[in-house]
């Protein structure tokens, strides 16, 4: 019984101290993968979803073209090839601001690489 102990209380102290390890290594995983997902810029042949808030005629799934362009409901063609997707909301939050909407709320995600 005494070796069991042993053997469970040794088990607990490496946890506690290989712990702190793994929660820095988890945190760096995540932010490395937020990087790479803020850095990515688009190409030929991805998909983007566009989500505009409220407005179901404004969101879907959009295939970059082979030259990188897309052609959007109401407003026509955009070249998205070489730009973030937080370029891509900040570019369509300004053409969609005022004349179209008061107060758009946009999010552009990948959906296929």
């Amino acid at each position: 019984m005494y070796r069991h102990i042993l053997k469970i209380r040794g088990f607990a102290l490496a946890v506690w101290m290989l712990f702190p390890a793994a929660v820095v290594l988890a945190q760096e995983a995540a932010s490395d993968s937020q990087s790479l997902i803020g850095g990515y810029t688009l190409g030929p042949g991805d998909v983007i979803d566009v989500r505009v808030f409220g407005e179901a005629d404004l969101s879907g799934k959009i295939k970059l073209n082979a030259d990188g362009v897309i052609h959007y409901a109401f407003l026509g063609d955009f070249k998205l090839a070489g730009q973030t997707v937080s370029e891509v909301e900040t570019m369509l939050d300004g053409t969609l601001r005022g004349d179209y909407l008061v107060d758009p709320r946009i999010t552009v995600t990948v959906a296929e690489y």
